[in-house]
């Protein structure tokens, strides 16, 4: 006779953010959850300019659901398979962008000697490192990314990737490669690249209980096919993130930075996007006052340093595109049930928000609750 059980596991995913699963199947080593959540809220904006201030208020969506699956094989090896998928909570008949997108869809192997590998669409290794600080309940997780689309060039999560993990000793290590692959450049819906191939490795170290340091990289060589399909121009990207975390009883503190070197291979017709360097730094720190509240701050800032900056027509050889601090509180009446409200300051000059092509320096008050499932 099939034994069914209806569990709620509460796992701690990350050190501020939680993902609740509910098991629906579990019988001779097959087992079948649905996960997620519901995160919605409200956000309003103080846009300052020349001209004065001007305040937008909008509402706020990051909720998604899953599906997870696995089979054991043996004592020590199992396949498994997961999707995911993020959905606009907020949506209404009438709305413009799609209710759905696919964020995962993976199958793989594990063995507890031998690793783990996975095919699909998954996290690449850079995600390993730079999520040390994507820790904000509302905003953060942003300053060690590009202005293009982060799938695609394999520093989010990229489509068609194998992934090998493993463990020596206190270390975890991984490696990925992601084959042929194509999407449109972040800034630019008409612009349509090509992904040659992405590949990356991460080393995350276990140095005492509480504390790990990570360094990750990521390569992507992307070539151009406007008008004339898949050609050898294009552009590669190399990317390196160093990370250190640190969880307690009493506080978290998570400090990550990247560079980002981006340069031209025979040039890329339309991508305006000149041979540069780009450094990013994220800082997360959080006191837990008591065990259902949890106040934090942090700061994310990015400077991209333009090497053909007179092409532009610049007066100067960077741009600080991102630096702002951001205040949160979070309060968890229940493991699945969570409120938080963050206030966002934009700290850029309006010499960089000149540069950068923006009018406005926007500061942001934002609040959300998030049910997990």
């Amino acid at each position: 006779m099939l034994k069914k059980s209806l569990t709620v596991i509460a796992s701690s995913l990350l050190v501020a953010s939680m993902a609740n699963a509910t098991e629906l199947y579990n019988n001779d080593g097959t087992t079948f959850s649905i996960g997620g959540r519901l995160d919605m809220g409200l956000a309003t904006t103080t846009n300052t300019t020349a001209s004065g201030k001007f305040h937008d208020v909008g509402t706020l969506n990051n909720s998604r659901i899953n599906f997870a699956g696995s089979r054991q094989l043996n004592e020590d090896t199992k396949v498994f398979g997961k999707v995911e998928w993020g959905f606009d909570a907020n949506a209404g008949d009438s709305s413009p962008s799609p209710v759905t997108k696919n964020r995962l869809a993976n199958a793989g192997i594990s063995n507890k000697t031998f690793g783990t590998i996975t095919y699909g669409k998954q996290y690449g290794t850079f995600y390993d490192v730079s999520g040390f600080t994507d820790m904000y309940e509302i905003s953060g997780g942003d300053a060690n990314y590009l202005a293009i689309n982060s799938d695609l060039i394999g520093l989010n999560r990229p489509d068609s990737t194998l992934r090998y993990d493993n463990k020596f000793r206190n270390a975890n290590f991984a490696i990925y490669y992601a084959s042929k692959d194509s999407g449109q450049y972040k800034d630019n819906a008409s612009l349509e690249l090509t992904r040659k191939y992405a590949a990356g490795s991460s080393v995350i170290v276990d140095v005492a209980e509480g504390l790990k340091v990570g360094v990750a990289t990521n390569y992507a060589l992307l070539g151009n096919t406007i008008g004339t399909g898949d050609t050898n121009e294009g552009i590669d990207i190399s990317s390196t993130v160093f990370g250190l975390s640190y969880d307690s009883d009493l506080f978290a503190v998570a400090i990550t930075g990247s560079f980002h070197t981006i340069g031209e291979k025979n040039g890329i017709t339309g991508a305006s996007l000149p041979a540069a360097g780009i450094i990013g730094q994220e800082s997360y720190f959080a006191f837990k006052l008591g065990k259902p509240a949890l106040v934090y701050v942090g700061n994310n800032f990015q400077v991209v340093d333009f090497k053909d900056w007179e092409d532009l027509g610049m007066s100067t050889d960077s741009i600080k595109t991102q630096n702002y601090v951001a205040l949160g509180a979070k309060y968890s009446f229940t493991e699945s049930f969570v409120t938080a409200i963050e206030y966002r300051a934009d700290l850029r000059s309006s010499h960089d928000l000149a540069l950068a092509g923006e009018s406005a320096r926007g500061d942001q008050l934002a609040a959300v609750i998030k049910y997990y499932f």
